[in-house]
Order: C-alpha cells, then sequence, then structure tokens
C-alpha cells in the first residue's frame, strides 16, 4: 500500500470514533489527533529505507531505517500487533503526567497508535498474484508462528498503487470529507 492510501485509510478509521461521538475530543486538540493518525500512519515503514518515511528519516539519521532493516527486515517488528499495542498502553498508565507536560499531547500519542494499528490494517490489504498478503508472525511472541495474518478474503486484497487501491484512496478520501463535514457542522 502506498504512503498516500495509508495516510488517507487511518484518517477515515480515525475520524469514526468523532464522527459517532463528537464530543469524545475538543476541536482545540484536533491538529494533535489527526497529525497522531497521519505520522502514525506511515511509521511502521520506518523499517524501509525507500518508503515515504524511511527517505525522510534518512535525510537526518541516515542509518535508523537501514539498522532496522537489517536486524528486523521490512515488515518485521514494526508490523507486529504489539509494535503499536505497548506504546498504547503505556500512554494510557500516563495519561495525567502527559496532559501535565503539554494538555491534549495524549491525543497526538492515541492517534499515533491507532495510525500504526491502521497501518497494519492496510497491509493486510496488500497482496497480489506473487503475493499471497497479510503480516507474517502479526501475533508474534503470542503465537501463529511463521503464519501470515489477513482477515480479509483474496478479493478486497490489492497491489501497490494498482487500480483497486486506487478506487480505495478514492473512497477512502470521500469517507474523510463527509467525517470531516459532519465534526465540524459544515453544510454544502
Amino acid at each position: 500500500m502506498t504512503s498516500t492510501t495509508h495516510t488517507t485509510s487511518s484518517l477515515a478509521l480515525g475520524l469514526a470514533p468523532i464522527y459517532f461521538f463528537p464530543d469524545l475530543i475538543e476541536l482545540k486538540y484536533m491538529h494533535f489527533y489527526l497529525g497522531g493518525l497521519a505520522i502514525g500512519s506511515l511509521f511502521p515503514d520506518i523499517d524501509e529505507p525507500n518508503s515515504s518515511i524511511g527517505r525522510s528519516v534518512s535525510k537526518y539519521f541516515p542509518f535508523i531505517p537501514y539498522l532496522i532493516n537489517i536486524i528486523f527486515g521490512h515488515r518485521g517488528i514494526t508490523h507486529r500487533f504489539i509494535f503499536f499495542l505497548v506504546p498504547l498502553v503505556f500512554i494510557l498508565a500516563f495519561i495525567k503526567e502527559i496532559n501535565t507536560f503539554l494538555p491534549g499531547l495524549h491525543f497526538f500519542g492515541i492517534s499515533f497508535c491507532f495510525g500504526m494499528f491502521f497501518h497494519q490494517i492496510g497491509d493486510m490489504l496488500s497482496g497480489s498474484k506473487y503475493y499471497k498478503g497479510g503480516i507474517k508472525n502479526y501475533f508474534s511472541p503470542f503465537g501463529l508462528e511463521e503464519k501470515y495474518f489477513t482477515p480479509f478474503p483474496k478479493i478486497f486484497r490489492c497491489a501497490v498503487g494498482d487500480i483497486k487501491e486506487q478506487i480505495y484512496n478514492i473512497l477512502f478520501i470521500a469517507i474523510i470529507l463527509f467525517e470531516l463535514k459532519e465534526i465540524l457542522n459544515i453544510s454544502i
């Protein structure tokens, strides 16, 4: 999945709770929430030096994406279930301390973790005739070693940049626009 589709899918999925529960977050903290979703949606691909975030990080820390890739490979540890879950639990445990430092910052951290999770869901949609799709060892170290996990039937999976992914991207953009219209009470 391309970085654009990872971002639009994460924003569409991440805005859904706010659409259904408008009092969940104050608008003055929305920038933290949306920023966390967007950056989190790209972060798991830090293990790929040629990814959007891998190239960005390489400008300042050229060894990090390469080192992560050498040690863990692409879709390695950054694509595991625990990779978003452990920081999420940590943020929730220290939410009061985080807000003391900067009010609303916890929204960035929480949505960053959800963005990483939504990225993983997006990668579970990825597949082609050569690659069956899913994420290998997704639940490691808790089981299903050496197996690829995807909840999506093959008919829904797409290859990177193919027409199906482009359709998904357009659909996600439409969902984002609808959600923002409702959240911000914009009449058209």
